[in-house]
């Protein structure tokens, strides 16, 4: 849904990305969201996190300015939040920026983990509270983490 949402606001090319046993379905929803966004390229890809050989396949179409995810960081072993972040930093062009945005569930562990590994990366990670259109602060808990190379500044119309 994430990457569609990005299509749907305007982006000539998202690659979607799941796990194998996702892929199917995956490449359904790719197909017919399509139809839908003529001006966006819309590709299925398997991704699992730290394995190279997806990473450089995603690689082809060269590094990417912005990576969104939702609701992949949560209760995660300190293994995957490296694997994670390794398939980020990879992945993310230089200036780029990450957009993770999932719902606070007092794993203070996990997120932890996410923000040493981005800082031992040299990644730049802060975490804010998703806002409504009003400015007011989601009472779910809803959480976006920005994630950027080399210092840049999160757009100001996400926050």
């Amino acid at each position: 849904l994430t990457g569609i949402a990005a299509a749907a606001l305007g982006a000539s090319e998202v690659v979607l990305t799941d796990v194998p046993a996702a892929m199917s379905l995956l490449r359904a929803n790719a197909a017919a969201a399509s139809a839908s966004h003529e001006g966006c390229r819309l590709i299925a890809q398997e991704l699992l996190w730290g394995e190279q050989a997806h990473i450089e396949q995603a690689l082809s179409r060269g590094a990417y300015e912005v990576v969104l995810g939702a609701d992949i960081l949560y209760f995660q072993s300190k293994e995957d939040v490296v694997k994670l972040v390794a398939t980020m930093d990879g992945l993310l062009a230089a200036g780029g920026a990450v957009l993770l945005a999932y719902e606070w569930r007092e794993d203070w562990e996990t997120t932890d983990a996410f923000h040493c590994e981005c800082a031992a990366r040299g990644l730049h990670s802060e975490q804010r509270p998703l806002r409504g259109p009003l400015g007011e602060v989601d009472e779910d808990e809803a959480v976006l983490l920005f994630v950027s190379r080399g210092g840049s500044d999160a757009p100001a119309a996400i926050f």
